[in-house]
C-alpha cells in the first residue's frame, strides 16, 4: 500500500492548495475531553503563563494548517494525538524562546510584519493560503483586501491573529537560527584528522569467546547490582519526564467472510450506478461514494499505476468500461477510464489572467475583463514586455514570474479545461484569447506557447471508487464479548498474563508513554486510554477501550518518575540480561586476560582464529563477527599494531585481537575543505534543536494540564 500513499500524497500537493475560504470554518471550540475546571492556566514557563485556550487555538491552527495541505486525509486519533503532543512542544519551546529573543533584541518590526503580509514576496504561509485551488494562482492585492477583512471581522480576528503570530514567531526563529549559523566554526584541522583516522586500514586475527560459553545458571544477581549498572549508566537511564508502561491485550475488529461478501455485494450496487455517470455529474459522485484516502480524479501516467496490486486490471481496461470490484490492501475498488491523451511531458507557457469573478465574487464585468485584456495584448505588442504587463495585470500569482510557467499533464485536471485545452493542444509560438466561465472562475486567458517537449506518453484520467471491509453489527458484537470474557476474567482475580493465555491472546506491552499524551506507543490514539494511564495506580486494570477500531484492556505496570529509572517488574528483565553478559564478560576476561598468544586462548576455549582485512572507521563491520565498535577503536590505534589484546566486551562476545595497520590507506572520496563543509552542515542541523534542549532543561516549566484537564 506504500504506492498508494506515496501517489495520494503527491496529487494532495496540487490539489490541496486552499483559499482562505478554508480557514473561515476554523471555529474557536472547546476540546478539553470530559469538562475543565475554572482555571485557564495549562502551564508556567518561567513565570509567564500559557492558558488553555491560546494552546487549543494553536492545535486547531494546527489541524487546519494539515487539513489545507492534505484536503484528501482523513484526520485519525492519531494524528490528532501526535498533533497534539507536538503542538505543547511547540508552544513550551515558544515561551522558553520570547524570553532569549527579548535578551537578543530580535524583533519583528511593524514595517517588516507588513511585508510579509502584503509585500511582493510575502511569506510562504500567506501564498499557500490565499492561492486559488481552481487556478493554482495568488493575487497579492485580493489577499491583502482579504486580510484587512479578517482583521476587522469579529468572529474571524482572533483566529487571524493567531495567524499572523505564528508568521511572526517563524521569522523570529528564523532570525535566531541565522545568528546560531553565524557563530559556529568548523576547524579544518578536525576535518583533516577526520580524514586520516578514516584512511587506515587493518588486518589482523582474533577470537571471539562467544557469551553463551557461561551457563546463565553459573551467574548470580542482585537488585543491588541492577541499581549499580543504572548508577554507572545515568546518561542512558534517566528519564526528562514522567513516563508510564501499559501490558494491553487487543480484540482487533477483523470482518467476516459473511461482511466481506456484503461489501463486495455493495460495490456491485454502486458499480452500476458509476458506469452510467458521465461528465459533470461524476466528480459528484465521486463526492458522495468515495472512501477515505482514495488516488484523486486526475491524470496518471502508466509508472504511477502499474505498481498497484491491481495496476494492469486498471491501467488496461477501456474508455468508460468500469471494472470489476477488485481488492487493493484493506480495500476494495472499482475503476473507470474516462479520458486518453497523449499529452507531451511540459508545455511552457506565458499568460495572463484578468478575472471577472473568483468564488461567487464579482470583480469586474465581463466586457470590462476583456477591455483590461485587449489593452495589455496591444501593450505587449506595442513593446513592452510579456513580464511587465503581466506583473501590472494579471490576476494570479503566474504575474509575479513574468507569467511564465511550465505546465505538467497532472497540471491538467487543476485548471479550467477551455484553458487546458489552449495549454496542451496548441503548437509552439501560437497564441490565443480563451474565455472562461466555471461556477467558481470567469474571466479571460491569453496565452502564448513558448516550449512544447518533443517526448510524449500516454496519461490516463481515472476515476477510483473505493470502499473500506466493514465489520457489521453482529461480528463487532463477538468481538466485543471475547474482550468481555476476558475483562471478567481479570476483574475476578486472574492473572492478566495467564488469562490472555487460556485465550489465546497475547499480552503486549507499550513504554514510554508521555503525561497528558493521547498516544500510546505501538498501539494508537485514544484520549480516554491516555486519560485512564494517568489516572490509574500500578497494578489497576481498565474497562474496554476502543482504540482505532479494536477493543483494548491494559493494567497499567510502571510509573517512572522523572530523573534516574527505577528498577521494576516491567524493566527488571531487559537491565538483567545486561548485567548479565556484564559479568559474563568480566568471568571469561579474568579466564583468558593472563594468556599469551591467540592461539592458546583458541586452544583453551576450543574456538577458531578468525582473520579479517580491510577494517577502517568507513567499514566497521568485521567479517564473521560483526559490528564491533570497540574492537574496529583498538585495531586502528597505530600504538596497538602486533600487540594482543586483553579481553575487549563485545556485543557477541569477549574479543581477543591482534591487528596490523595496513601501509595502503582508503581513498575516502572528498578533500578536507568538503568535509569541513559536511560538518558545518550537520552541526548547523543541530544547533538549533540542542539550544532549545538545554535552555528547556534550565528553564522553570510547570505543566498544569491535570487542573485544567479531566
Amino acid at each position: 500500500m506504500a504506492i498508494i500513499q506515496s501517489i495520494r500524497e503527491k496529487y494532495a500537493k496540487l490539489a490541496g492548495v486552499v483559499i482562505v475560504i478554508a480557514l473561515l470554518g476554523f471555529v474557536l471550540m472547546d476540546f478539553g475531553s470530559g469538562g475543565r475546571v475554572a482555571s485557564d492556566t495549562i502551564a508556567k514557563v518561567n513565570g509567564r503563563k500559557i492558558s488553555y485556550t491560546e494552546f487549543e487555538n494553536y492545535v486547531q491552527q494546527k489541524e487546519q494548517e494539515i487539513r489545507m495541505q492534505n484536503p484528501q486525509m482523513t484526520m485519525s486519533e492519531l494524528i490528532r494525538g501526535q498533533i497534539r503532543d507536538q503542538a505543547w512542544v511547540d508552544i513550551i519551546n515558544e515561551g522558553i524562546l520570547k524570553d532569549l529573543y527579548k535578551d537578543l533584541g530580535i524583533t519583528v518590526s511593524e514595517a517588516e510584519m507588513n511585508d510579509l503580509l502584503f509585500g511582493s514576496n510575502p511569506d510562504p504561509m500567506i501564498r499557500q493560503a490565499f492561492t486559488n485551488p481552481q487556478t493554482g494562482q495568488f493575487n497579492a492585492q485580493e489577499a491583502g483586501q482579504m486580510i484587512r477583512q479578517l482583521r476587522n471581522d469579529p468572529e474571524q480576528k482572533q483566529m487571524w491573529q493567531n495567524f499572523e503570530n505564528e508568521i511572526k514567531n517563524n521569522r523570529l526563529e528564523q532570525k535566531f537560527n541565522s545568528l546560531i549559523l553565524g557563530g559556529l566554526y568548523m576547524p579544518k584541522k578536525l576535518a583533516e584528522q577526520s580524514i586520516a583516522l578514516t584512511e587506515k586500514l587493518a588486518a589482523g586475527e582474533l577470537v571471539l569467546l562467544p557469551y553463551s560459553l557461561i551457563s546463565d545458571n553459573e551467574i548470580e544477581i542482585s537488585d543491588e547490582e541492577l541499581k549499580a549498572y543504572i548508577q554507572k549508566n545515568a546518561k542512558l537511564y534517566t528519564n526528562k519526564q514522567e513516563t508510564r508502561t501499559i501490558q494491553y491485550v487487543n480484540f482487533e475488529v477483523i470482518p467476516s467472510s459473511e461482511d466481506t461478501s456484503n461489501s463486495i455485494a455493495r460495490m456491485e450496487e454502486i458499480r452500476e450506478e458509476f458506469a452510467q455517470v458521465q461528465g459533470d455529474d461524476l466528480e459528484e459522485f465521486l463526492n458522495l461514494h468515495q472512501g477515505s484516502n482514495v488516488l484523486p480524479f486526475t491524470y496518471f501516467n502508466e509508472e504511477q499505476i502499474l505498481p498497484l496490486d491491481n495496476g494492469s486490471i486498471i491501467w488496461e481496461a477501456g474508455v468508460n468500461e468500469v471494472t470489476q470490484p477488485m481488492f487493493e490492501g484493506n480495500e476494495i475498488w472499482i475503476s473507470k477510464i474516462v479520458e486518453k491523451l497523449n499529452m507531451p511531458k511540459e508545455v511552457s507557457t506565458q499568460h495572463i489572467f484578468v478575472a471577472s469573478e473568483i468564488q461567487g465574487n464579482t470583480i469586474i464585468s465581463m466586457e470590462e475583463a476583456k477591455e483590461t485584456l485587449d489593452s495589455a495584448i496591444a501593450e505587449i505588442n506595442s513593446g513592452k514586455t510579456f513580464a511587465e504587463v503581466a506583473q501590472l495585470v494579471s490576476d494570479d500569482n503566474i504575474a509575479q514570474q513574468g507569467g511564465q510557467y511550465t505546465f505538467t499533464p497532472q497540471d491538467r485536471s487543476t485548471i479550467d479545461p477551455l484553458f487546458a485545452k489552449a495549454v496542451y493542444n496548441n503548437p509552439k509560438g501560437s497564441k490565443e484569447i480563451v474565455k472562461v466561465e466555471s461556477d467558481d472562475l470567469k474571466g479571460y486567458y491569453y496565452v502564448e506557447i513558448l516550449e512544447r517537449s518533443a517526448e510524449t506518453a500516454l496519461y490516463q484520467k481515472i476515476a477510483i471508487l473505493n470502499q473500506a471491509f466493514d465489520a457489521d453489527k453482529n461480528t463487532i458484537s463477538d468481538i466485543y464479548n471475547q474482550a468481555s470474557k476476558f475483562g471478567e476474567g481479570v476483574l475476578n482475580g486472574g492473572d492478566f498474563e495467564e488469562v490472555a493465555r487460556d485465550l489465546n491472546k497475547n499480552v503486549l506491552q507499550s513504554s514510554g508513554i508521555v503525561k497528558h499524551s493521547q498516544v500510546i506507543p505501538g498501539l494508537g490514539a485514544s484520549a480516554e486510554l491516555g486519560r485512564w494511564i494517568q489516572e490509574a495506580k500500578v497494578g489497576d486494570h481498565s474497562g474496554i477501550i476502543d482504540v482505532g477500531g479494536q477493543f483494548v484492556i491494559a493494567k497499567l505496570t510502571d510509573i517512572q518518575s522523572k530523573g534516574l529509572m527505577q528498577i521494576n517488574s516491567s524493566n527488571r528483565e531487559q537491565i538483567k540480561a545486561l548485567v548479565l553478559k556484564e559479568k559474563k564478560a568480566e568471568k571469561l576476561s579474568q579466564q583468558y586476560n593472563s594468556s599469551n598468544s591467540l592461539s592458546e586462548i583458541a586452544q583453551k576455549a576450543n574456538q577458531e582464529i578468525i582473520a579479517f582485512d580491510g577494517v577502517s572507521f568507513d567499514r566497521p563491520f568485521i567479517p564473521n563477527v560483526g559490528q564491533e565498535p570497540k574492537v574496529v577503536g583498538y585495531v586502528l590505534n597505530a600504538s596497538n599494531s602486533g600487540k594482543v589484546s586483553k579481553g575487549i566486551w563485545g556485543e557477541s562476545g569477549v574479543i581477543y585481537v591482534n591487528p596490523e595497520i595496513k601501509s595502503e590507506k582508503l581513498q575516502v572520496g572528498h578533500s578536507p575543505s568538503s568535509l569541513q563543509s559536511q560538518f558545518k552542515q550537520q552541526y548547523s542541523q543541530r544547533a538549533l534543536s540542542t539550544i532549545i534542549e538545554q535552555l528547556s532543561n534550565k528553564a522553570n516549566i510547570k505543566d498544569l494540564r491535570n487542573k485544567v484537564y479531566r
